[in-house]
Order: C-alpha cells, then structure tokens, then sequence
C-alpha cells in the first residue's frame, strides 16, 4: 500500500513539469496500491480474529473504518483514470476528483498505517 505514496509525488511531479511519463507511473502505482489493499486488510482481519480474538477497541475500529475509505478512495480513482486515460483529457471537475482524491489517500493511509503502528508498539 506505500506505494500510493510514490504514485502521489509521481502525480505532483507530473502537476508540476507536465511530464507524462511521471503520470503514467502514478497511474500504475495506483493500480499496485489498490490490489494490494485487499490482501492486507484480509490478512489484518485474520490477525485481529487469531491474535486479539476480534476485540473491537478504537484502534481496530479506525483501521477498519479508514482501510474501508481508502478501498473505496482507491477503487474510484482507478475507475476514473481507467475510464478518462490521462489527467490532460479528463474535464475540469473529473480531474479535480482525481487529483484531489489520489492526495487524500496519503492522510488516509497514513492513519490507517499509524494505527497499526498502535497495535505493534501499544506504549
């Protein structure tokens, strides 16, 4: 899932030289970040049943709360970018919706990472 963190400083660079090559990368770095998402949220559940025996405490509430978000952020901004191709043929108010999504996966995945950061060292 860090990859999305590559891909969004790959979109910048594409926003700031207009290279597209720097597009097309984040464009895959999003397709990578969102398939893995699914194999570690199914294997943070197994985790959460096996290890802590499904306790819901406020840690594993955010973790599933934002990891659901960011599936949902993530899917979309493929779907999009699949459906427009590149940024420059997207209209204005699609291409706000991309960029603006693909940057709010970073806070969101970040939460996501930090939580479970809580569940690895509790202190």
């Amino acid at each position: 899932m860090g990859i999305l963190y590559f891909g969004a400083f790959m979109l910048l660079l594409y926003l700031f030289t207009g290279n597209v090559n720097f597009e097309n990368a984040s464009y895959y770095a999003l397709i990578v970040g969102t398939v893995s998402i699914f194999p570690a949220v199914v294997t943070g559940f197994i985790s959460w049943w096996l290890n802590y025996e499904m306790t819901m405490t406020n840690v594993f509430k955010n973790k599933i709360v934002f990891s659901s978000i960011l599936i949902v952020i993530s899917l979309t901004l493929v779907i999009i970018r699949s459906y427009y191709l590149p940024p420059y043929l997207m209209n204005y108010i699609v291409k706000v919706i991309y960029i603006g999504g693909y940057f709010l996966c970073i806070p969101t995945l970040s939460f996501v990472a930090y939580n479970g950061g809580k569940i690895t060292w509790p202190s």
